[in-house]
């Protein structure tokens, strides 16, 4: 045995410095440019069925097809970034996406679109849970719950610009181009840039710790907290055997973790079902209701500002309320405003009520990222991560696809009332699963 630096209560005991904010910018913009991708795309197949002469059936696999890869990327990057660090992989992640997304402006066909959507998905699937990770590994205890919620509000961000774009770039011709292969650049183009500015973000502590690579935990540290003397830091007791290296993926079922996993499982799946449906077929659900298609943009404009304030509510309650509180909450709010929004009648209704969905929906999702970002022990945390954002991605897949055939067997209100109950067993599986992890150190609240 020796001692080292106890590298978790060091970051723990220091307040966010400026060093915190800029990680959680590099971070955030993965969650910017995910949801920015989906919304671009789902105000584009208008424009693009059109031009091309779509079906319904060929329009539903374009926009639901990067789920697929989603779900791979998910899995596959969060299993890597257990192996190799977090550093690695959310560069090559954001890097992947940013070039196929530039490609796929130059689409001729559908078959080629839907094979760049697919390779798009691979890159940002792998985004969410390693960025997650790695900025939840850096931020002690005290502020990080806030910090992981305004991690996801960049996805409200995204929502925005996405729409904006939809209303402004997406109906015009810019000279020879379609606006749609415009929107496609619009994405790529900054993510280069973000990719250019993580090159600077070093590895997680906690991670090379937990791989044993101590003397490198202890540099990062000190980069991260100003040179602050190691002799006056906390210590810890080591063994001088490497640690055991154990399967991230059978991490995730011993004793002590499956009672997170399943509950990951559980909210992940529910909730993207619900939320991605909803998000995604809002422009297109509007033009089958009648309304042009540059109106259904400027609602669907309309109804994502509300995106924001909800997920600023979660942020700013997540500390004083706590997890659990805050995301049965968000989550039994969402459950009555769809079930209300299926049922309304008139167009100031569906103004209404819409905004309080987008509002309680953003505050769940943001609450959900959050809090389940904190319940795995560092070695299986992107396995963790990445198998039940994964899940949910497969959960919103069946869910965009299946929004059709719903529709034409039980109507608006029929889809939003199953929306509804969906959202009753991840109420249930977070009271009776669900720990709470705020003011909590992440090596306790795995334990």
């Amino acid at each position: 045995m020796h001692e080292t630096v106890n590298v978790p209560e060091r970051l723990d005991s220091v307040r966010p410095s400026w060093f915190h904010r800029k990680l959680l910018f590099v971070c955030g913009f993965g969650y910017f440019f995910d949801l920015m991708d989906l919304q671009v795309i789902a105000a584009a197949v208008p424009a693009i069925a059109a031009a091309w002469k779509l079906t319904s059936v060929e329009s539903a696999i374009v926009l639901s097809t990067s789920y697929l890869g989603l779900f791979i990327g998910s899995v596959g990057a969060g299993v890597l970034s257990d192996y190799f660090g977090r550093k690695r992989v959310f560069q090559f992640t954001l890097l992947f996406f940013a070039l196929l997304t530039g490609l796929a402006s130059l689409s001729q066909n559908v078959v080629e679109l839907v094979g760049f959507r697919f390779l798009i998905g691979l890159g940002l699937g792998g985004e969410l849970p390693v960025v997650a990770s790695l900025l939840s590994e850096f931020i002690p205890k005290q502020a990080r719950g806030r910090y992981l919620s305004f991690l996801n509000g960049f996805n409200a961000f995204g929502a925005l610009a996405a729409a904006f774009i939809g209303v402004a770039v997406v109906p015009y011709a810019f000279g020879p181009v379609a606006g749609w292969r415009v929107s496609f650049l619009i994405g790529a183009i900054p993510a280069l840039y973000i990719w250019f500015v993580r090159r600077g973000i070093p590895e997680s502590p906690r991670w090379l710790q937990s791989r044993g690579r101590y003397a490198e935990a202890d540099g990062v540290v000190n980069g991260v907290l100003g040179g602050a003397p190691t002799a006056m830091a906390p210590r810890m007791a080591v063994s001088e055997v490497s640690p055991t290296k154990r399967a991230p993926l059978r991490r995730l079922f011993d004793d002590d973790v499956m009672r997170s996993t399943m509950l990951c499982f559980v909210t992940w799946f529910c909730l993207s079902w619900v939320f991605y449906a909803i998000l995604v077929w809002l422009p297109s659900l509007l033009v089958d209701q009648g309304f042009t298609v540059l109106h259904s943009l400027q609602v669907n404009l309309f109804l994502n500002l509300w995106g924001i304030p909800g997920f600023l509510a979660s942020a700013l309650l997540i500390e004083r309320v706590g997890r659990k509180g805050l995301l049965i909450g968000f989550t039994a709010l969402s459950a009555v405003s769809i079930f209300v929004w299926g049922h309304s009648a008139s167009t100031a209704e569906l103004l209404a009520v819409g905004s309080l969905t987008y509002f309680a929906t953003a505050g769940m999702m943001t609450a959900n990222a959050s809090y389940t970002a904190e319940l795995f022990p560092t070695l299986a945390r992107g396995t963790g991560l990445g198998a039940s954002q994964g899940l949910g991605r497969i959960s919103a897949y069946v869910g965009i696809t299946s929004v059709g055939f719903l529709l034409g067997s039980i109507g608006v209100s029929g889809l939003y009332s199953l929306y509804t109950l969906l959202l009753v067993i991840p109420i249930v599986a977070v009271f009776a699963l669900g720990k709470e992890s705020r003011g909590k150190s992440l090596e306790s609240i795995a334990t």
